[in-house]
C-alpha cells in the first residue's frame, strides 16, 4: 500500500467549483508534490512569510513560519505517517481562502499504530500562492 493515497481527496478538488487563481490546482499540485515525496517542488507554491499551524493531532502539533521552515514541517510531518487515506466531506471556497472538512485514516509510521481523525484544513492564499495553512485536527483514534 503506497505511503499516501490522496486520490480521493484530489478528485473532490478537481469536481469542485474553481476559485479564483485556480487555489483548487495550487491545493491539487501540493497533494501531488507530497504523495510523490517531491518536497522541494512546493517552494513555487509558498509565500515567502507562509505559515503552518496545526492543531489536534499528537507529534503533529505545531507552529512554523517562513517558506523553507513550513516546507520542512511538511516533510517532516508526513515523514511520520503512512498509509494514509484522506476523505473530502466538504470543500469551501471564497476569495483567498479555501478549507477542506476530511476524515482520514493512518499509520504512525514509527510505532505502526494506526490513527483516525476529523478537521478542517483551511488554506489562505496571497494571490495563487499558500500564505497560510491552518489544521484544526481531533483525533477519534489518537494513536
Amino acid at each position: 500500500m503506497p505511503e499516501r493515497d490522496f486520490a480521493v481527496m484530489q478528485a473532490a478538488l478537481h469536481v469542485a467549483e474553481k476559485p479564483k487563481y485556480h487555489h483548487r490546482n495550487v491545493v491539487v499540485e501540493i497533494l501531488t508534490a507530497v504523495a510523490a515525496n517531491d518536497f522541494d517542488s512546493l517552494t513555487q507554491h509558498f509565500s515567502d512569510d507562509a505559515e503552518l499551524h496545526i492543531h489536534g493531532f499528537p507529534n503533529i502539533d505545531g507552529v512554523w513560519r517562513g517558506q523553507k521552515q513550513v516546507i520542512a514541517g511538511i516533510a517532516e510531518n508526513f515523514g511520520k505517517l503512512i498509509q494514509q487515506k484522506p476523505m473530502v466531506e466538504s470543500i469551501i471556497h471564497q476569495d483567498g481562502a479555501l478549507a477542506i472538512r476530511l476524515e482520514e485514516t493512518g499509520v504512525y509510521k514509527a510505532s505502526g499504530r494506526r490513527y483516525h481523525l476529523r478537521g478542517v484544513i483551511w488554506f489562505t492564499f496571497d494571490g495563487s500562492r499558500v500564505s497560510r495553512i491552518e489544521e484544526f485536527l481531533q483525533t477519534v483514534i489518537p494513536g
